[in-house]
């Protein structure tokens, strides 16, 4: 019996596109899986990110999602966004 599998694709944003060195991500995870589960992949796979942990917000098909314990479901899109700065 196989494992049942969803893909979502990760968007990276100004310094996490700098931390991860790729501007999206296409990835496989177990299901069922939640965002809390996805960011300990990301996290494994790219340890620089763990510099932003706290300050990144996290959206879930563009609305920001401050819920780590959602469900993810196969096609989702997740985006990492940075706080902004410039002058």
């Amino acid at each position: 019996m196989s494992k049942e599998t969803l893909k979502v694709t990760v968007l990276f944003f100004a310094a996490t596109r700098e931390r991860t060195g790729c501007r999206e991500a296409s990835l496989t995870l177990d299901a069922p899986s939640t965002l809390l589960d996805l960011k300990t992949t990301l996290y494994t796979r790219h340890p620089k990110l763990l510099e932003l942990d706290g300050y990144v917000r996290w959206a879930l098909n563009e609305r920001f999602e401050p819920n780590f314990e959602r469900a993810l479901n196969s096609g989702d899109v997740v985006a990492l966004i940075p706080p902004i700065s410039g002058g």
